[in-house]
């Protein structure tokens, strides 16, 4: 088989497990990612894909018309910029997904037990198994996938990233303490022009 073949029945079993947990209780929506073409250089892993405000049956609808994970809001976009100007320079490559792969409300996500990632990790291991270049990196967004990813030992993360979302937002500040000044030039050498460049393409 192809690995384009290989991801396609990667994404059924995906598909299957979010079926397993709606029956179980945890209202979610299968969003697939953005496909890898090849293993990659880079794997970013977050916890699991947000609604993004949106009710269930209108964001079915969007996913119907070929929406992608990591493809909704701003900060979205501002993640592919940071990764394909700062991470992937020369030629390499990078893949986003998610502990899980069923979109959520915040609220359901705030509750939902560590049991859920746990059923999850097998999946994870053999998309990670498939994606990932020898010796690639993989970087976890956000203390509780970093947290998730080093207790389970098989995948522990290189390095764990602040998480990009609005609410964590209040935890940005405490990033760039003591480098102010080099943070403000770098603020200004980045447009909002770049970002929409980076979404369009």
């Amino acid at each position: 088989m192809s690995f384009s073949d290989d991801y396609a029945s990667l994404v059924c079993d995906f598909k299957a497990q979010v079926e397993k947990d709606n029956r179980c209780g945890t209202d979610s929506v299968f969003l697939p990612n953005i496909s890898p073409q090849a293993p990659v250089d880079f794997v970013l892993i977050g916890a699991e894909p947000s609604l993004g405000g949106k009710g269930y049956d209108a964001f079915s609808k969007m996913i119907d018309g070929g929406f992608k994970n990591f493809a909704l809001s701003f900060e979205d976009f501002i993640l592919h910029f940071c990764v394909r100007e700062y991470l992937c320079k020369g030629g390499r490559t990078y893949y986003l997904t998610d502990l899980s792969k069923g979109a959520m409300t915040t609220k359901v996500a705030g509750f939902k037990p560590l049991s859920k990632y746990k059923e999850w990790y097998p999946l994870l291991q053999k998309e990670l198994e498939l994606v990932e270049k020898p010796g690639a990196r993989r970087i976890a967004i956000g203390n509780t996938v970093g947290g998730f990813l080093s207790s389970m030992k098989s995948y522990p993360p290189d390095r764990t990233i602040l998480h990009y979302s609005p609410q964590a937002s209040k935890h940005r500040g405490q990033e760039i303490e003591g480098r102010e000044s080099s943070y403000r030039a770098f603020a200004k050498s980045i447009s909002v022009g770049v970002i929409i460049d980076t979404a369009e393409a």
